[in-house]
């Protein structure tokens, strides 16, 4: 099985071969103040993040768990990666993901009952960093969305008789 860190490589080196003609990419500039940024997902995105917890904070931009977090890889995760290395920024990270999680039950059954899928997921936000009960500065400006459920969790059904469109509005 490929480690997460040559499949990342392998994912980067095709998307290089595919844009030979893209234009270069300037690196962001540090930013003073901190950026906001709210994810969503499954096992290849959580860290075991619990919004009643510890939020993040300029020193401690994951918030809770410890870091590296609760991943599926037993290390550093991507989100991990993003929110802590690959930036020059203060990126504050809300990892609402979590392992197993499907878009919504009524389309995929889910493993296991009790998992927060991505209905829940925004929902929790909604009910915490959404409406900033924390005290967040977060605006449009400065914060960002990533909501990345693995593509087997919606076309996983199997027997469905549900049209495009139906399963559209289900999940939007």
């Amino acid at each position: 099985m490929l480690t997460f860190k040559v499949l990342s490589a392998l994912a980067l080196a095709m998307a290089a071969k595919a844009l030979p003609n893209a234009p270069a990419l300037k690196p962001a500039l540090p930013s003073k103040s901190p950026n906001y940024w709210f994810s969503f997902g499954d096992s290849y995105t959580q860290t075991g993040f619990d919004p009643t917890g510890v939020l993040p904070s300029v020193g401690n931009p994951l918030g809770n768990p410890p870091y590296p977090g609760w991943t599926s890889t037993g290390g550093e995760n991507w989100v991990d990666y993003v929110a802590t290395k690959y930036n020059k920024s203060v990126l504050l990270t809300y990892n609402y993901a979590y392992g197993g999680a499907v878009i919504n039950e009524t389309l995929v059954t889910p493993w296991q009952p009790g998992l927060k899928h991505l209905t829940d997921q925004v929902a929790q936000f909604l009910e915490g960093a959404g409406p900033k009960k924390g005290g967040e500065k977060w605006t449009g400006a400065n914060s960002a969305t990533r909501r990345t459920p693995a593509g087997r969790r919606l076309a996983g059904r199997t027997g469905s008789t549900m049209s495009l469109p139906s399963t559209i509005r289900v999940c939007f």
